[in-house]
């Protein structure tokens, strides 16, 4: 859904509460309300062997919600950044996130180009989604 110029997931713009005024750009509009943790609550697997299972869920989560966006009427472009990395408080615990962008706001920001972030990124566009993923 578009947002006063910003590109927003439907079910998370519904559950965010913040105004889009508290933002100074659209991206960060963006940013704030299509991100999200991966869940992780029930993974075993400590240290860097679940790095693999965070990337799977983020990835899979990002390539369903693009290729709904491929159905939309208005086809709108966008990029989602699948993320892991190691938490703050120990380095040895790796958490996730996926955040969706409209394609014109990420290219702005330089996704895609290498970056010094830490982590491992994946990024994913609504163009390479069109097929649904396999059961």
């Amino acid at each position: 859904m578009l947002d006063d110029g910003a590109t927003l997931l439907a079910e998370f713009r519904d559950s965010y509460f913040g105004r889009r005024s508290d933002f100074s750009n659209i991206g960060a509009c963006e940013s704030a309300v299509n991100g999200r943790g991966i869940p992780d609550m029930d993974i075993d697997v400590m240290g860097s062997g679940s790095i693999d299972i965070l990337m799977r869920r983020g990835l899979s989560f990002a390539w369903d919600a693009l290729h709904e966006a491929v159905d939309l009427s208005w086809k709108p472009s966008l990029v989602a950044r699948v993320s892991v990395e190691a938490t703050l408080m120990d380095a040895d615990m790796y958490t996730g996130y996926v955040t969706f962008f409209s394609a014109e706001f990420a290219e702005r920001m330089g996704m895609g180009e290498a970056s010094d972030l830490p982590g491992l990124q994946v990024a994913l566009t609504s163009e390479d989604c069109v097929t649904p993923l396999a059961d």
